[in-house]
């Protein structure tokens, strides 16, 4: 036990009241808080947080209570100080600034969280006003006291008890919450607790020293410094420990911000690709519908017609094969009027009747056939070096004014895709205007002819008939000379 009193003492400086020690006992704990308040009032700069205000304010009063006990004991034991006169006046002051170091501290870490930041803007008040009383009660009256008992002991008198029962009390309400908001979950660091611990033990063993009359002061005197001293690192490691958490928060922000960015870029990307593919579809329908306008747009026989309506369609769709059926207005049979790269062409109907086979289907319900896998043999093509059928087939009605004009067939060796149906139903709207414009214009035309034969005809009966007129207005004449000599 002496051994471990011994290792107390010279880590505390001393059992206190001898002159050597003081170096230790209170330069040490004023370097601390020296530390703390850089560390405090940085933070504070930084975020302007009303907590790292009041630890700044608790570190400075600490140093100022660690320099005057410094001045007092090391001073008068160098004789440059009445220790006597001095010691009127400082036990009070010393008192109270220990008593409000460990308001301010408990009071700004109170701004973690969990109830005691319910508690916070009474705690610090209230703490302030009873130390405030208990300072003027005891600085008035100590001096009188003092002198009317000589060389007593600060300890043994009642103002000491007041400040230990009132510190007792005010940390030990602290040292409560913050354990309680711990174990809810709230973030009290250790340190903290262990530090506020700290402060609360040496105040609960100065009241057993009072308590005892000082019995056992050679015993509790060590603990008791080496509990004030290092209960300011534990505060240092608390600031250490909340800027490591921040700084793990701070790169968890960072990350989600990343993330967030990653993944807005990612968005941002697709949208941007799918603006380009939507403008590059729409690019692809319009340039080919405004081809296909220029083809189908003027003067042609039906089958120059539909042989360049069925060859654009084929190399604009990459497909291979292909048919185009007209619509026979007598009978309403399907005509085959262009055909591309059909081999074996005897075997191709040339006039399909309503419901026979895939175009006739069409004709019948007037809606796309689409045929995956395509039988074999059926719409072949080929070349020199092969024949082959094709893998995708679609029939679909070409109309106008709800009325059926032709039927296309296309064969591909590739699945048509969605735009390639979606694209065929527009080019079957234009196909199907160009169709009716121009069996309109055939109609017209044979008309024309028609009537132009028709007055040809006129033209040539008239001739005729005024050459008629002419022959019987001269056998007249004739007649009249004839009956004049017969009458002369």
């Amino acid at each position: 036990m002496n051994d471990i009193i011994d290792i107390l003492v010279n880590f505390g400086g001393g059992k206190g009241g001898e002159a050597s020690g003081t170096v230790v006992r209170f330069l040490l704990p004023s370097f601390f808080w020296l530390v703390l308040v850089v560390i405090a009032g940085s933070e504070w700069r930084r975020k302007d947080n009303r907590r790292d205000l009041i630890m700044v304010l608790a570190a400075l009063a600490g140093t100022a209570r660690e320099l005057l006990m410094f001045l007092a004991e090391y001073g008068s034991s160098r004789g440059h100080f009445n220790f006597d006169v001095f010691y009127r006046y400082y036990p009070p002051l010393e008192h109270a600034a220990t008593l409000l170091v460990g308001i301010f501290i408990a009071s700004s870490f109170m701004r973690y969280g969990g109830s005691g930041k319910r508690y916070q803007a009474v705690y610090l008040p209230v703490g302030v006003v009873i130390t405030f009383f208990i300072y003027l009660a005891t600085a008035i009256e100590w001096p009188i006291y003092l002198l009317a008992h000589p060389k007593i002991s600060f300890a043994l008198y009642w103002g000491d008890l007041a400040f230990r029962l009132a510190a007792f009390l005010i940390l030990g309400t602290a040292l409560t919450g913050f354990v309680m908001d711990r174990m809810r979950g709230s973030r009290v660091s250790f340190p903290l607790i262990a530090g506020i611990g700290f402060l609360f033990l040496d105040e609960l063993l100065m009241i057993v020293n009072i308590a005892t009359s000082e019995q056992y002061v050679a015993i509790f005197a060590p603990v008791r410094h080496n509990l004030h001293i290092w209960a300011i690192p534990f505060f240092i490691a608390t600031y250490w420990t909340e800027m490591k958490f921040q700084s793990l928060i701070y790169e968890e922000e960072l990350e989600k911000q990343h993330r967030e960015l990653s993944e807005l870029n990612a968005t941002l990307e697709r949208r941007v690709s799918d603006a380009a593919l939507k403008l590059n579809r729409r690019d692809w329908f319009n340039s080919g519908l405004n081809q296909l306008n220029a083809i189908v747009r003027g003067d042609s026989k039906p089958q120059d017609l539909a042989d360049k309506t069925l060859s654009f369609l084929i190399r604009y769709l990459g497909a291979a094969v292909g048919a185009f059926y007209a619509v026979d207005a007598g009978d309403g049979s399907l005509l085959v009027i262009s055909t591309f790269a059909i081999t074996g062409e005897s075997r191709l109907n040339k006039r399909i009747a309503p419901g026979e086979g895939l175009a006739g289907q069409v004709l019948v319900s007037r809606s796309t056939i689409r045929l995956t896998p395509v039988p074999h043999g059926y719409l072949p093509t080929g070349s020199a070096l092969g024949e082959s059928s094709p893998l995708d087939i679609v029939a679909l009605p070409v109309s106008h004014n709800e009325q059926l004009v032709a039927v296309l067939e296309l064969g591909s060796f590739k699945n048509f895709s969605d735009d390639d149906s979606e694209f065929l139903r527009l080019a079957s709207e234009v196909i199907g205007i160009a169709v009716s414009v121009n069996h309109s214009r055939q109609q017209v035309n044979e008309l024309l002819d028609q009537t132009q034969a028709q007055a040809e005809e006129l033209r040539v009966q008239q001739e005729e008939l005024q050459q008629t007129n002419e022959e019987l207005a001269e056998r007249a004449r004739m007649l009249v000379e004839q009956h004049s000599r017969v009458i002369n």
